[in-house]
């Protein structure tokens, strides 16, 4: 399976009934030599993807339970389809400094284990005894929904909802100063969102560039 396969698979489970188009304006290719284009500072960006990435990695870790290096450790493994104890503990130890134990993703339910046919090892593989197959693993559907949910967030496409029967962190019981201020950025975030689906944020319609030195 391709990786962009594998993609559209999970954001055709992801898909909502009615998704959310933003307005852009067409525009014509014009054909130009390289060397006669001004160096120019784009001001507004289609999607600004580092802009809120503390505050939706806050959020997700109040909402789904889960530290910062574990969130790392899962954004790495997320494009694999497939990854081998190698793989894992190659990334374990350069994200967090040491070789986290499988045995906790596999009990907490972030990675499960691959069933390879005994039948592939001995009789399709020559020297199956001298070179056996590693046990493979996958990310499961809880951790590609989570990252997921985390991606939508990033791009605008879904708001956060600030509703405390649904988001942790609005709970009012629980809530911690930590969480006031981070829900503040996310009702901040919300709002805009808001002005550019409704078309109040002008900028979102057209790209203003401004030459170097102007």
């Amino acid at each position: 399976m391709d990786f962009s396969d594998f993609l559209k698979k999970e954001e055709d489970k992801n898909k909502p009934q009615e998704e959310v188009k933003f307005n852009h304006i067409i525009r014509k290719r014009n054909f130009v030599n390289k060397k006669d284009l001004p160096t120019v500072i784009t001001f507004n960006r289609e999607f600004d993807f580092l802009k809120y990435f503390y505050v939706v990695e806050y959020w997700a870790m109040s909402q789904y339970k889960i530290s910062r290096e574990d969130l790392s450790l899962l954004f790495f493994l997320y494009s694999e389809d497939f990854f081998d104890i190698k793989l894992f503990n190659k990334y374990s130890f350069s994200l967090i400094s040491k070789k986290d134990h499988m045995e906790r993703y596999l009990e907490e339910g972030y990675v499960e284990k691959i069933n390879i046919d005994p039948y592939d090892m001995t009789k399709k593989r020559k020297n199956a005894k001298e070179n056996p197959i590693d046990q493979l693993y996958k990310l499961t559907f809880k951790s590609r929904r989570m990252i997921m949910a985390i991606y939508d967030r990033l791009v605008l496409k879904y708001d956060v909802s600030e509703n405390n029967m649904t988001t942790l962190m609005f709970r009012p019981r629980t809530m911690t100063s930590k969480d006031r201020k981070y829900g503040s950025l996310i009702k901040d975030m919300n709002q805009r969102r808001k002005k550019i689906i409704s078309g109040e944020d002008k900028r979102y319609l057209r790209d203003d560039v401004k030459k170097r030195g102007i």
